[in-house]
């Protein structure tokens, strides 16, 4: 697959929701404070999402959990450091294929 235009791509979207070098820099201000809390309220998430029967379904068990948890710690992390580079249009695109695949709707 050619993803030789994903920074076209990014580009076109933070323009579109209006993600510029100002808004960038208020998220790298408060990364800090994101990457302190993060990962408890991943954690808190995910417990939840594991008693809860319409979204556990789409979990094989707790390892999956996990490295699901995982993906989204790495994905957050990127945005709270304005890091939307090749690398998190991937990560990006991995995370919505894997939901399409197994029909989890972006509600």
């Amino acid at each position: 697959m050619d993803h030789s235009n994903n920074d076209g791509d990014i580009s076109a979207r933070l323009d579109f929701i209006g993600l510029d070098a100002k808004s960038k820099d208020a998220l790298r201000s408060i990364e800090p404070l994101i990457a302190e809390h993060l990962p408890e309220a991943l954690s808190l998430f995910y417990k939840r999402l594991a008693v809860v029967p319409a979204v556990s379904k789409f979990f094989s068990g707790s390892d999956q959990m996990n490295r699901a948890q995982s993906s989204q710690l790495g994905h957050w992390q990127a945005i709270a450091t304005g890091q939307f580079d090749a690398r998190y249009v991937e990560s990006s695109r991995r995370i919505g294929l894997r939901h399409a695949k197994i029909g989890l709707e972006p509600r």
